[in-house]
């Protein structure tokens, strides 16, 4: 099912791919320092208004918030979802210091709690689950309950529930280990864990008309696939996931990796590199040409 998901996820959700273009840009080297690079919150900021309308945040009292809390974020960032134990207090103390620091840094005085799910995940997509009302509303009979007391105490432990039980179609009259799914999924997917289990619930609450369709329109070969261990249909979910969404994905990673060597050698300039990554966001029937460009560029700078 977390796979169904994904699928139905890539098919319907337009904005899906605002997520990867995030990913794509990020530097994860940039965020092991509590001063964090403007052009990072910029791509992130992106990221989160396209996704929210309600968002309000400053980035200015983004870097505020994010160097005040900086050792709490780097206390969650030594593990991952399945191994976190999840319910430690001070795991879970952690969890809502940061989702409460979040929530409030912007000037709107709002509690923008959709928002925070947002930037955590951002931050760490592989400890923190995004929500949103439709989700909050699916799981506590109500959109309203977004405390970070809810999310840390009740929501993320109900996530950790959701995926063994997601995860006894993989693991079910199979020799993988749950660790084992997870990696594979993972790897299946280019996306983290939480961010499937976000897939789930948003293809589940969010857009439940849609996977209904979806799940309607799946082949005889699907149906029967789907019945067989995780461990014996590994190859055919690999050709199945592997669109032309995650080979995209795969390609503006490394488009990026260039252009962010090539300012670190100082062969472009900061406005060229912010110019190179607009053109690709753009113009997206020129990335042919502008990816073979930026790699004839790296190939002179290193010559």
């Amino acid at each position: 099912m977390v796979l169904l998901a994904h699928g139905a996820f890539y098919k319907y959700e337009t904005r899906a791919n605002h997520y990867d273009t995030f990913m794509a840009n990020k530097n994860p080297e940039l965020w092991a320092s509590p001063d964090l690079a403007d052009d990072e919150i910029s791509n992130l900021f992106k990221f989160v208004r396209r996704w929210d309308r309600f968002f309000t945040g400053q980035q200015d009292l983004f870097q505020t918030t994010f160097s005040d809390n900086f050792k709490e974020i780097q206390f969650l960032s030594k593990g991952k979802f399945y191994d976190l134990d999840i319910e430690n207090e001070d795991v879970q103390s952690c969890i809502q210091n940061i989702f409460n620091a979040f929530a409030t840094c912007n000037r709107s005085g709002n509690y923008e709690s959709t928002g925070a799910s947002k930037l955590a995940h951002a931050m760490n997509p592989d400890v923190f689950v995004m929500w949103d009302s439709n989700i909050r509303g699916g799981y506590f009979g109500s959109k309203e309950e977004k405390s970070a007391e809810r999310y840390a105490f009740e929501f993320l432990p109900l996530m950790k529930n959701k995926l063994h039980e997601l995860l006894d179609t993989c693991t079910e009259e199979s020799n993988l280990t749950e660790k084992e799914s997870l990696d594979l999924l993972e790897k299946i997917t280019g996306n983290s864990v939480p961010k499937l289990i976000d897939q789930f619930n948003y293809m589940t609450f969010t857009m439940p008309t849609m996977f209904k369709t979806y799940l309607g329109n799946i082949s005889t070969e699907e149906k029967e696939r789907i019945s067989f261990p995780f461990g014996e249909s590994i190859q055919y979910w690999r050709s199945k996931v592997s669109t032309r969404t995650h080979r995209d994905r795969k390609r503006t990673g490394k488009y990026v990796e260039m252009i962010n060597e090539l300012r670190r050698t100082g062969a472009i300039t900061a406005k060229e590199r912010k110019e190179y990554d607009r053109k690709w966001r753009i113009n997206t029937d020129d990335r042919d040409y502008w990816f073979n460009e930026v790699a004839q560029l790296l190939k002179k700078s290193r010559s």
